[in-house]
């Protein structure tokens, strides 16, 4: 059969949603504690923050008992009695008129280490494996992204010290490192060991923070895995191999929520989100994830970036599209959030890192990491576990010169100081990997500045497919699993289970709407290779909108006008983004790190504009080369907006 290549392109569009709804299932359900559901009701019936009596006695009656209530949030972690069906409870509780919605307590996991851990070493070994050591230097990775030149434009003094909130598996607080340079949080407000509320905020003798795990005063690193995260951070300020190291830069509030298996549950993590929040964190590290969507857990982190907190996530290492198969809280379109990948020695993407151009931002070292590990040991790691946390460290830099920032200003000088180059092309939203000493300069120039937080809804993110069906939609029924109504009809199709539409259907092939449905979900694109074969009319595709998370990247084929110290021509833009842009050299001479310009007209009422920037990479072969944008304004996004309507491929 001869099949046109549009057609195969069609094709294997079909098989990919094949896969998608069979492979949908294990991430929809995902993994749950057992018995535990977390529930939201309507604010204006729990005004206190905890169950009302009303509720309260329908719970009672199905034997349903409240684990704890999230302050501030409306939410309650519930524990049925062992005979009770979760799928039952959920289904009954999401019907309640009173219920915003329902949701597992799902599990949640660190990041993996993508190689296998170096075995802990001692002070001295560490020493004999790091090369160039000398005080003041960076040599916790080999990728140079200009730490030690931050740290030469650093202002001498400062009034507070930036305080990170790592939410991990704790931290090793009496560490000789974290001790000698005074790094570690300690709680002001509370008197230690006397067996004692003193702040009143619901943790007894909460010294360096709290176990949210074990629910106790001792977060304390049973795996390791929190305390080389920890040591990551402190060593964007000093160098952690000096001996004895200066005072750190920056404060860590030791959260823990994972156990030493490095699993926890989205219940605990919303309390340590919540913590954090209440003791006055700037930053949040969360070098863990899952492939479930919580909405409670979406909650809890826009209440975070409500108070201005700089959230820094993990990729992941699965080496997998994020834009495709998204990870939480990585995917999260919060305002204030950034999603890392990891970048290795030779500055370009590790082959287990996951990637994603709308999903995932930039990267940073992530390969060969060196930090501490728990009982006075050090060693190296490599994920992107380790490549969140070096963010969060630029992001307490930028703080320590600029404090007034909010988690959405540091995002935006991060991610508007990348180097770009062609090896992140198409890979990362903003195409490059952190550069400390633009991020720094960029910091500094916003001292006067005022905070801004831009205004932010919590909804369902559109690749999310795994959460319950009441997250999707308020009020409506759901059970564990997730998606719209139509993928759940043919989830229970292709796995021959009772459909969900009806409670007396018990045929072997599950639920009988399911097959009508699957073919009209195919019906467009039968109708669309159709028009296809018969039509020469080519498609239009408009530039995404720039919204507060990301931009994604589009093919255009617009004329631009490109002006250089050399001249000026005419050129093809090959894609653009709102960090830069590649376009067709035609056999123009242009060198990296030459400054360029181009001008765009609106082909409606030719309005003009420029817009700056400069070469970062060239591709000799195919005669492009890539841009990074010295600024992208909102008017300038704004003009992109009305300009573009340009023929797709």
């Amino acid at each position: 059969m001869n099949v046109s290549y549009n057609n195969k392109k069609i094709l294997s569009y079909f098989l990919l949603l094949l896969i998608f709804v069979t492979h949908e299932t294990s991430l929809a359900q995902g993994q749950y504690v057992e018995g535990e559901l977390i529930i939201k009701l309507k604010s204006k019936l729990s005004s206190s923050g905890f169950i009302n009596h009303s509720f309260a006695g329908k719970l009672s009656q199905k034997g349903i008992a409240v684990k704890t209530s999230f302050n501030k949030m409306q939410m309650h972690l519930l524990k049925l009695p062992k005979e009770q069906s979760l799928n039952q409870v959920m289904s009954e509780l999401s019907a309640d008129p009173e219920v915003e919605f329902v949701e597992p307590n799902y599990i949640l996991r660190k990041a993996d280490e993508a190689t296998s851990r170096i075995q802990p070493l001692s002070y001295q070994q560490m020493i004999s494996t790091v090369s160039n050591l000398a005080n003041g230097h960076y040599t916790q990775s080999r990728l140079a992204v200009g730490v030690d030149e931050a740290w030469g434009e650093m202002a001498a003094t400062v009034s507070t010290r930036p305080l990170v909130a790592v939410i991990d598996t704790g931290v090793d607080y009496n560490h000789t490192v974290f001790v000698q340079s005074n790094a570690m949080w300690k709680n002001s407000e509370e008197i230690p060991n006397n067996g004692i509320d003193d702040d009143h905020n619901g943790y007894i003798d909460d010294v360096y923070g709290w176990n949210f795990f074990a629910n106790n005063k001792h977060p304390w690193d049973d795996e390791g895995h929190g305390t080389h995260v920890s040591g990551i951070v402190v060593g964007l300020g000093i160098d952690i191999y000096e001996q004895p190291p200066r005072e750190s830069e920056f404060q860590i509030m030791a959260l823990k929520f994972l156990g030493a298996d490095g699993s926890g549950d989205s219940a605990s993590a919303i309390q340590a989100i919540n913590y954090a929040i209440s003791k006055g964190a700037r930053i949040i590290n969360a070098s863990w994830g899952g492939d479930a969507y919580s909405r409670s857990l979406h909650e809890a982190f826009t209440r975070a970036y409500e108070q201005g907190i700089f959230i820094v996530t993990a990729a992941g290492n699965a080496g997998s599209n994020n834009d495709n198969i998204p990870i939480y809280p990585s995917g999260l379109p919060i305002p204030g959030l950034i999603s890392v990948a990891a970048a290795n020695s030779w500055d370009r993407l590790a082959s287990f890192s996951n990637y994603g151009v709308q999903s995932v931002h930039l990267a940073a070292a992530g390969v060969s990491v060196g930090s501490l590990y728990p009982n006075n040991l050090y060693g190296y790691s490599s994920g992107t576990s380790m490549a969140a946390p070096f963010i969060a460290g630029v992001g307490a830099l930028l703080l320590r010169e600029s404090p007034q920032l909010s988690g959405f200003q540091l995002k935006e000088l991060i991610l508007n100081s990348v180097e770009a180059t062609e090896a992140y092309s198409q890979k990362l939203y903003t195409s490059g990997r952190v550069n400390v000493l633009s991020a720094l300069r960029a910091s500094k120039a916003m001292i006067n500045a005022q905070s801004i937080i831009p205004g932010y809804t919590p909804a369902t993110p559109a690749r999310a497919i795994a959460s319950t069906g009441n997250a999707f939609s308020d009020g409506a029924a759901g059970g564990v699993g997730g998606g719209c109504g139509s993928i759940q009809i043919v989830r229970s199709f292709m796995q021959n289970q009772p459909g969900t539409a009806s409670s007396h259907n018990d045929t072997p092939w599950g639920n009988p709407q399911a097959l009508p449905v699957i073919i009209l979900m195919f019906l467009p694109l039968l109708f669309w290779m159709f028009l296809r074969r018969t039509s020469s009319q080519q498609s239009t595709a408009e530039i995404s909108e720039f919204d507060l998370r990301f931009t994604q990247r589009i093919n255009v084929f617009e004329q631009i006008l490109v002006k250089t110290p050399n001249g000026q021509f005419k050129a093809h833009l090959k894609n653009i983004s709102k960090g830069g842009l590649a376009f067709v050299v035609e056999g123009k001479q242009i060198q990296v790190d030459e400054a360029v310009s181009f001008v765009f007209i609106n082909q409606n009422n030719h309005e003009e504009v420029e817009i700056s920037g400069r070469i970062v990479w060239t591709d000799d072969k195919a005669m492009m080369a890539g841009v990074q944008f010295n600024q992208l304004s909102s008017y300038i996004q704004s003009f992109l907006l009305r300009s573009y309507s340009v023929p797709s491929r």
